[in-house]
């Protein structure tokens, strides 16, 4: 009998600890193999407090998930965009769920020339943008 087998008939008789299943050879941990790097501060020390190198991740996709939109969601990624466009970097939204109000982004700071506002037609082509984004090195965010 192989191993397989022996753990699949161990586990029908009795499900095992939280802490064997974390612990088997099999489960791959994110975290242990994650490269952090200086991120870029949100605006927010608390919120910088938490995120692994003290800000928005650098190189990555960031995805802001709230209950439901309008509930301010943007308003955290404000002081890094108006930072990054006024230091020269481009700030790439793809396929965002509504068209950004201008007068609050130049509000809060942000450069509108270096904004750029990518419409796509479906997840393919958004994660092309996406790509593309990461790629250039004159993207900020």
């Amino acid at each position: 009998m192989n191993a397989v087998a022996s753990e699949a008939r161990a586990f029908a008789s009795s499900p095992p600890s939280i802490e064997t299943v974390l612990n088997h050879p099999a489960i791959w941990r994110g975290g242990e193999c994650a490269r952090v790097t200086p991120g870029v501060a949100t605006g927010y020390a608390e919120l910088d407090a938490h995120l692994p190198g003290g800000g928005w991740p650098t190189g990555a996709i960031t995805e802001i998930y709230a209950e439901r939109t309008g509930v301010g969601e943007v308003e955290l990624a404000m002081p890094a965009a108006a930072r990054l466009t006024q230091a020269g970097r481009w700030v790439t939204l793809i396929a965002p769920l509504h068209v950004p109000y201008a007068p609050a982004l130049a509000a809060h700071g942000v450069r509108l020339e270096r904004l750029l506002l990518v419409q796509t037609r479906n997840t393919d082509d958004n994660l092309w943008a996406s790509e593309q984004a990461l790629r250039a090195a004159s993207s900020g965010a």
